[in-house]
């Protein structure tokens, strides 16, 4: 179960990152960065487990890879979704106090929050992709996508030793 805690992680360092272009439409206070990631781990462990833990069950009830997945980000992928949106509209709320700074800082927390609804709902089913990927439903996907060639360039470099993991979803 640390996957939850790496995609929040990974969803954390996009959103904390992406202060920087926000920087260019408004001044954030420069405790929000920090504020933001508070609130980002938290739904984004959160929301990860939710997804992990509802692909799991559906295994467990004897589904196939494709329909457990299928299945957990119809289920709880919409309650991700429509949680993660109250949550970026409540913090939106910061701006109904009519003071700039929590504005801006309440923009800054919402995009954070934003990310991490959609790194959740895309990528944290990461046990369902690599059975996906172990069952060779990806594999065709991802040569629509980049081509055949990439695919297997992809595939050496893994059977080699150079990329450890799943060579198709190493970032």
């Amino acid at each position: 179960m640390g996957l939850p805690i790496g995609m929040a992680l990974f969803g954390l360092a996009l959103g904390v990152s992406s202060m920087g272009l926000i920087t260019y439409l408004i001044d954030i206070p420069s405790w929000a960065p920090q504020m933001g990631s508070m609130v980002g781990l938290g739904v984004g462990i959160d929301y990860a487990l939710f997804l992990v833990t509802r692909h799991r069950e559906f295994l467990a009830q004897g589904m196939t890879v494709e329909e457990s997945v299928g299945r957990a980000v119809a289920t709880a992928g919409q309650a991700v979704i429509f949680a993660g949106g109250t949550v970026v509209i409540a913090i939106l709320g910061l701006a109904v106090a009519g003071i700039p700074f929590m504005t801006a800082a309440g923009i800054a927390i919402s995009v954070i929050v934003l990310i991490m609804v959609v790194a959740s709902v895309t990528l944290a089913d990461h046990d369902a992709i690599n059975d996906l990927l172990d069952a060779g439903v990806v594999v065709p996907v991802i040569d629509r996508i980049f081509g055949l060639d990439d695919v297997v360039e992809l595939l050496e470099l893994q059977a080699s030793g150079r990329i450890a993991g799943k060579a198709l979803l190493t970032f």
